[in-house]
C-alpha cells in the first residue's frame, strides 16, 4: 500500500481552535504567572528529552494495585511477545530503573476520535527516544472510561464501504442518567460496530493484513462475552500498537484510586479553595487574551463518588469517602494521573494545554511536579492527489473551529450578564456586588438552552458548507482528526497506517526539536477504489 507521509503547514497556522496553543509552539506564551519553563512547546519538549518531571518513583508502580492490573493487563495483550516486554517494562518501573510519559482519551465508539490514535502514536514515539538517549521510558494510555459524557464518546463517525457515507453510533438508554463509559456493556452499544469491522474485515480490502480481522474478531467476542467498553477498548488499542510496549491504565480501576489516597486526603481538606485558585488563574489567561477552559460548573464539581455504575458528585461536608470509590471531575483528574504515574511528559492537545496551564496554582498547592508537555501529532489522511489547498480553505473557514459552538456560547453568556448587570444597577438601583451576582446566576442557567441552540446551528453550518468527497476526509464537514474514529481508520487502513502514524509522530518530535511543528500529511489508498477492484 505504501502510505507516504510529508509536513505539510506550519502547526501554528493548521492548529485552529486555540490562541494559547499556537503561542505555546511559536514561543509567545509570556505573561508573568506561566513559569519560562512552560512557555515555549520546543523548550518543553527539550526538558521531556532530558529527563523527568520527579525524581519520586511512581506511587501507581509500587502500590497494591499493581498485581491485579499487571495480570488483566496481561491476558489483553495480543501477542506473547507483547507480554514478555510487558513483563520486563513492568519489573524495570518498580525497580525505579525506568519512567514513564503519559497520554490520555475517554474511549468512545469505534474507540474515539482519530487523535487518539496521533496521541498514542506520539507517546510510543517520545518513549522510544527517549529510551534511545539512555533513559528507558514506557508509554501509558490513561483510559478516561470514568467520564460519563455519552454525547462525546459517540461524536466520532465511521465510514461505511457499502454506502460510502458516513455512519453514526447510537447511544445506550440511559433512563435520564449516564453511567460511566468505561462500565457500558458491549450488547448492544458495539454490536454495530462489529457489524460494521465485519463487513470491513470482509471485503478484503487489505488482502494480507491482519489487523482488520483481529479488530473485528475482539468486537464479535466482546459482543458474545458481554465485555465492558473498557475491557473492550484497551484490547483494541493494544492490539493496534502491539510491539510497542504500550501499557493502558483505567481512569475508573478502584485500585488505581485506593493508591492515590494520601493526595485524596490532601485533596479533601479544602477543595473549594483549591476550586478558587483554578479560577483564577482562569480570569488571569482571560485577562491575556486566551480562554479559560474549565467552567464555573466543573469547578463545583471536581470530585464525585461512585454509585453503582454511575458517579455523583461528592458534596464538601458529607463524611470523608473511601479513595477507592472516588473519581475525579475536570479539575482534578490530571493532578491524580501525574501524581500517581510521576510522568517524564504528558502528551497534550490544544484543549488540555489551555486546561493544563489553568491547573498550574492548583499543581503549586497540592506539591505535584510539574511534566513538561508535548505536543501530539497533528496529521490528515488524505487521498492521492488531493489538493493540500483544499485544506487551507476549509481552515480558514470559522465552521473548522472545533470550539465553535462553546465559544459562540460564551461569547453570549458573557455579554447578556454584562447587559443584565448594568440594567440592574442602572435601572433599579442593585449594589454593583448583587447585581453581578444576580446576573451570573441567571445566565448561568440560561447558556444551557443557547448552547443547545448555537450547537445545532454550527451542525447545520458544517452541513452547508461540506467540503467534497471522498466522506472521510471532511467527515460531517469537521476536522477529521476529531471526528473520524480511530478504529475506522486502522481497520480500513491496516498496520501500515499505524507504521506511518509512529513515523510521522517521530518526526513530528524531531521537527519540534528545531522549533519547526508541522502538520502532516498521511497519502493513503482511497478504500473505495481498492473494493471494487478486489476479486
Amino acid at each position: 500500500m505504501n502510505i507516504k507521509t510529508s509536513p505539510q503547514d506550519k502547526l501554528s497556522d493548521a492548529a485552529s481552535g486555540s490562541q494559547l496553543f499556537r503561542d505555546w509552539l511559536t514561543g509567545d506564551l509570556r505573561a508573568d504567572f506561566i513559569s519560562s519553563g512552560h512557555r515555549e512547546a520546543g523548550r518543553e519538549l527539550e526538558l521531556a528529552l532530558k529527563g523527568g518531571a520527579s525524581t519520586e518513583p511512581a506511587p501507581l508502580f509500587h502500590s497494591a494495585w499493581v498485581s491485579g492490573w499487571a495480570e488483566s493487563m496481561a491476558a489483553d495483550l495480543p501477542a506473547d511477545e507483547d507480554r514478555i516486554l510487558f513483563n520486563s517494562q513492568l519489573t524495570a518501573l518498580r525497580a525505579g530503573e525506568a519512567e514513564v510519559v503519559v497520554t490520555g482519551q475517554q474511549p468512545g465508539y469505534l474507540g474515539g476520535p482519530l487523535h487518539t490514535l496521533y496521541k498514542v502514536a506520539t507517546v510510543v514515539a517520545l518513549a522510544r527516544k527517549r529510551t534511545a538517549a539512555g533513559r528507558p521510558t514506557v508509554p501509558v494510555f490513561w483510559s478516561g472510561d470514568d467520564d460519563d459524557d455519552l454525547a462525546e464518546a459517540l461524536d466520532p463517525v465511521a465510514w461505511n464501504p457499502s454506502t460510502g457515507g458516513i455512519q453514526h453510533g447510537s447511544a445506550p438508554g440511559s433512563n435520564g442518567r449516564s453511567k460511566m463509559v468505561g462500565r457500558l456493556f458491549s450488547d448492544p452499544w458495539t454490536r454495530e460496530t462489529a457489524l460494521w469491522l465485519d463487513q470491513v474485515s470482509s471485503a478484503g480490502l487489505l488482502k494480507t493484513d491482519t489487523l482488520p480481522t483481529d479488530l473485528a474478531t475482539i468486537w464479535r467476542d466482546g459482543v458474545a462475552e458481554n465485555w465492558t467498553w473498557s475491557r473492550l477498548s484497551r484490547r483494541a488499542v493494544l492490539r493496534v500498537f502491539t510491539g510497542c510496549g504500550l501499557m493502558v491504565v483505567s481512569g475508573d480501576d478502584p485500585g488505581l484510586h485506593e493508591a492515590a489516597g494520601p493526595l485524596y486526603e490532601k485533596i479533601l481538606m479544602n477543595p473549594p479553595a483549591l476550586a478558587t485558585l483554578v479560577a483564577q488563574r482562569g480570569r488571569d489567561l482571560v485577562s491575556s487574551g486566551w480562554h479559560a477552559q474549565i467552567n464555573a460548573r466543573s469547578l463545583a464539581r471536581s470530585l464525585f463518588i461512585v454509585d453503582g455504575d454511575h458517579r455523583v458528585p461528592w458534596v464538601p461536608g458529607d463524611n470523608s469517602p473511601e479513595p477507592s470509590a472516588l473519581r475525579p471531575g475536570v479539575m482534578l483528574r490530571s493532578p491524580v494521573q501525574d501524581w500517581l504515574l510521576r510522568p517524564a511528559a504528558v502528551v497534550a492537545g490544544p484543549g488540555e494545554l489551555a486546561y493544563l496551564r489553568q491547573l498550574d496554582p492548583l499543581y503549586e498547592e497540592l506539591e505535584i511536579p510539574r511534566p513538561p508537555l508535548v505536543p501530539r501529532l497533528f496529521a490528515w489522511l488524505l487521498p492521492p492527489g488531493f489538493d493540500p489547498k483544499r485544506l487551507r480553505d476549509f481552515r480558514d473557514q470559522s465552521a473548522s473551529d472545533p470550539d465553535l459552538a462553546e465559544r459562540l456560547t460564551g461569547e453570549a453568556e458573557e455579554k447578556a450578564g454584562r447587559i443584565l448587570k448594568d440594567i440592574l444597577m442602572r435601572e433599579l438601583g442593585v449594589e454593583e456586588g448583587r447585581a453581578a451576582s444576580m446576573a451570573k446566576g441567571r445566565t448561568r442557567r440560561w447558556r444551557k438552552g443557547v448552547a443547545a441552540m448555537l450547537a445545532d446551528e454550527v451542525s447545520r453550518f458544517r452541513r452547508e458548507l461540506k467540503p467534497a468527497d471522498p466522506a472521510w476526509v471532511f467527515p460531517d464537514g469537521m476536522r477529521q482528526e476529531r471526528r473520524l474514529a480511530y478504529l475506522c481508520a486502522a481497520a480500513l487502513w491496516g498496520g501500515e497506517l499505524v507504521s506511518a502514524c509512529l513515523d510521522a509522530a517521530a518526526r513530528h518530535l524531531e521537527s519540534g526539536s528545531e522549533n519547526q511543528w508541522r502538520e502532516f500529511a498521511l497519502m493513503v489508498p482511497d478504500p473505495i477504489i481498492d473494493r471494487m477492484d478486489s476479486p
